[in-house]
């Protein structure tokens, strides 16, 4: 009795449902690489938020005290100068890659006093993005030093 009737089939092939999956796989993917790259840009700028901050607080500091010739990180700390965005874990302060930021203060044979804000621990791509960030033209971005971290910093005697 089966054979003689028609049979009306509605459903969907396996081809057609392999066509949905790629994509909404697709999709997928380029919503995890858009993700992704939107969190990386969050903690670039709030990397680069937190040096300007410090900067900023560093030469505050400094206008108010003539006087003083030795800043370390620890006393940039306590101090307040370091953001929030910074961690501080025995006695090195930290940034959101994981390398450690450090606050010099030295003076030349000359007298003159210079305070730096060295940021080590960057991925290449963020360190061009702090290379390239407008920095208002006032001079407080000197350099910035790209290594892989295996090079051996020369402390030498001013």
């Amino acid at each position: 009795m089966y054979e003689n009737e028609k049979q009306n089939q509605f459903g969907r092939s396996m081809i057609e449902m392999l066509g949905v999956l790629a994509v909404v796989a697709a999709l997928t993917i380029g919503g995890v690489i858009a993700f992704r790259q939107a969190m990386n840009k969050n903690r670039s700028n709030t990397l680069v938020d937190g040096i300007t901050h410090t900067v900023n607080n560093v030469k505050t500091l400094f206008i108010k005290q003539d006087q003083y010739e030795e800043l370390s990180t620890d006393e940039a700390y306590e101090l307040g100068i370091v953001p929030d965005t910074f961690k501080h874990e025995a006695d090195k302060i930290t940034h959101a890659y994981g390398g450690e930021v450090k606050i010099q203060a030295k003076t030349t044979s000359d007298g003159q006093t210079y305070y730096a804000v060295a940021v080590k621990g960057l991925p290449r791509d963020v360190a061009m993005h702090i290379a390239t960030q407008d920095w208002g033209g006032s001079g407080d971005l000197v350099s910035v030093n790209l290594n892989d971290g295996n090079e051996e910093e020369e402390e030498g005697e001013d």
